[in-house]
């Protein structure tokens, strides 16, 4: 064998043991890929499925959860192509989700059936919920995986809840701050419902609740103004009844003291 036959044979097992290496790195990258993509869509379902566990059953309207299923859905169906080895557990849980879907379309309980949110924590996992709620809507438009319609209609849903939440809440403190007299504080609270109505980007949807608020305000400044002369009258009362009642002992000690001369 010459030399030019061996220099061919070890350039050949080179480009062979480079295309090997080339092919043993780009399948590690595509496991790597696979693993990430998996572990992406693992924690956003559990996420999803921790805002449906953590909201009123009724408190997001039919449009919105039938996105969130959609999403499980297409994500699980994801899975089981980069994970086959368990894609029998994956199938349980999406035909789990795939019957809650169904169910949601055959219900015929309201959209706005659940009771408000007054409790400030319960108040704040839902606008957490709903902000991130939020954000997976954009990506999924982002993604091409909504229209700019779809996606307008489900956030602005979004805002409305938000809103609803944050005003229910309010209106709710402010009508236990009035029951027990505290003006002030009522007040304070009715003008923090107008101002979460006015702020919204759909501020002209809520006109009719916000001049509620609004008159419920005003309500409270008469009632604190006479809650505040009652007071002073009171209290003008109490003086001048002690103011008398002073002047008698005076009375009584001039007298006492001339018949004592």
């Amino acid at each position: 064998m010459d030399i030019t036959t061996i220099t061919a044979l070890l350039v050949l097992l080179a480009l062979a043991l480079l295309g090997a290496m080339a092919f043993t790195q780009a399948r590690y990258k595509a496991k790597k890929a696979n693993r990430e993509k998996l572990l992406h869509l693992s924690t956003e379902n559990k996420k999803l499925q921790a805002l449906l566990r953590s909201l009123p059953g009724d408190y997001l309207s039919i449009e919105l959860r039938d996105f969130i299923y959609r999403t499980l859905i297409m994500n699980m169906n994801q899975m089981m192509e980069l994970d086959k080895s368990n894609s029998k557990f994956i199938q349980d849980d999406l035909d789990q989700i795939v019957e809650m879907r169904r169910a949601l379309h055959t219900s015929t309980s309201g959209k706005e059936s659940h009771k408000p949110v007054t409790n400030i924590e319960q108040a704040n996992a839902a606008r957490a919920g709903l902000k991130a709620l939020y954000q997976h809507i954009k990506t999924a438009f982002e993604h091409r995986q909504l229209t700019r319609q779809e996606a307008q209609s489900l956030l602005d849903e979004i805002e409305h809840r938000l809103v609803k939440t944050a005003a229910d809440f309010y209106t709710a403190r402010a009508e236990m701050a009035q029951k027990q007299k505290r003006f002030k504080e009522a007040m304070s609270l009715w003008r923090k419902v107008t101002e979460t109505y006015s702020n919204s980007r759909l501020a002209s949807q809520y006109q009719k609740p916000s001049l509620e608020a609004q008159g419920k305000m005003r309500q409270m400044q008469a009632e604190w103004k006479e809650a505040n002369r009652e007071r002073n009258e009171q209290q003008a009362k109490v003086m001048l009844d002690k103011l008398g009642q002073w002047a008698d002992e005076q009375d009584d000690w001039k007298k006492k003291h001339l018949y004592d001369e």
